[in-house]
């Protein structure tokens, strides 16, 4: 096969993958528009020059890179799809009413749950949920709070009793490889006492 016919085929499947780009993002757009209308969230006024920047300058150079590097593009956007599919088709433990969620979340990470030292602020649900809605101008992260872990938020909102707390926390750990790790998200407080938390971000320092 001579290298004309190669680079013809690689120019070929570049333009594909870039077609196909565009559609998942249209998809993708089409979808944070919804979740906004359900939550009546408006996105953040753009601003002439912004506009400006997507247009001329964003947009371009990642049709570029999709073009030039098109088989990592491919596969962003393989997982991109699969990312979407989860957030659009519901699992088992949807139908169950989240029958799969029964111990809390952190369990498995008991060096991260949260102590009474750990806290550092009292929020309501709402606040929490204005707080950590994601803003993603290239429609990579629903327009929901905490983004693609939006229904393990839910999930864990909803086991709240009259009476329980939330609180914001930054709990800290040292790793098996000596670097401080840290991680902030939000505790649930029954009574004085620490129910459960969900981590939200993690952080690590030399």
């Amino acid at each position: 096969m001579s290298p004309h016919t190669l680079l013809t085929l690689y120019l070929a499947a570049s333009v594909l993958t870039l077609m196909m780009a565009l559609v998942q993002q249209a998809i993708s757009a089409f979808q944070n528009r919804k979740g906004r209308a359900l939550l009546d969230l408006r996105p953040a006024p753009d601003t002439t020059q912004g506009r400006w920047i997507k247009r001329t300058m964003i947009a371009p150079l990642a049709a570029l890179a999709v073009v030039a590097l098109w088989p990592v593009g491919l596969w962003l956007l393989i997982v991109r799809l699969y990312r979407l599919c989860r957030q659009t088709v519901p699992g088992p433990e949807d139908d169950a009413g989240h029958a799969d969620i029964e111990e809390p979340f952190d369990t498995a990470l008991s060096d991260f749950r949260p102590r009474s030292d750990h806290l550092v602020e009292r929020l309501t649900r709402a606040a929490i949920e204005q707080r950590e809605t994601v803003t993603d101008p290239l429609n990579a992260a629903p327009p929901l709070p905490f983004g693609h872990l939006n229904r393990r938020w839910q999930a864990f909102a909803d086991q709240l009793d009259p009476g329980d707390e939330l609180w914001s926390f930054e709990s800290p750990h040292v790793t098996a490889f000596g670097t401080l790790e840290v991680r902030c998200g939000y505790a649930r407080m029954r009574r004085g006492q620490v129910l459960d938390g969900m981590t939200a971000e993690r952080t690590r320092e030399a």
